[in-house]
């Protein structure tokens, strides 16, 4: 889902996501005009089914609470680790770590859960076409080794958060 209040980004997004289409399959098949459509832009099927769309509104309806929620979690990682940017989404909580995987391991014994956001892109499969290897930018695959992700979410309680901070405490 994706939720905008720009008209034109908005125009593109509902496009890219019908195949690139002018007009969406309502537009098309719907009683009234008849809708021509051109394909003017390179997209893919990315519009969501009706189900998804109505829990989604429903979420929507629950934004400021859920939103309240994860601010709490956040609160307590600020408080540990320093503060973030202005207008961060809030959807992860970053930390470098010079044995992130050491640690991703101990938390996962402890039942918490982490994440890796994001391994160095020339390292993924995706662009191994562009002829990069491991070394050639060095930077990013230090970030991309020492980035930890811990867990967020608007079903956390303040003393879930705790509870993290605790086990990266006593962790060796």
């Amino acid at each position: 889902m994706i939720y905008t209040k720009n008209r034109d980004i908005a125009r593109i997004c509902r496009i890219l996501s019908q195949n690139g289409q002018s007009s969406g399959a309502w537009g098309r098949y719907n009683i009234g005009p008849i809708n021509k459509y051109e394909v003017v832009y390179p997209g893919f099927k990315g519009n969501m089914p009706d189900v998804l769309a109505a829990i989604g509104l429903t979420q929507l309806k629950r934004w400021k609470e859920l939103k309240e929620k994860r601010q709490i979690v956040w609160d307590v990682y600020e408080a540990a680790f320093g503060k973030r940017e202005l207008g961060h989404s809030k959807h992860l909580f970053t930390i470098q770590v010079k044995n992130r995987d050491r640690l991703r391991s101990y938390l996962h014994s402890k039942n918490i859960g982490t994440g890796i956001h994001y391994e160095p892109l020339h390292l993924e499969p995706a662009y191994k076409f562009m002829g990069h290897k491991k070394g050639d930018f060095p930077m990013a695959e230090k970030i991309g080794s020492e980035t930890l992700s811990l867990p967020v979410s608007n079903s956390m309680s303040k003393e879930d958060a705790l509870r993290v901070l605790d086990e990266i405490e006593h962790y060796d």
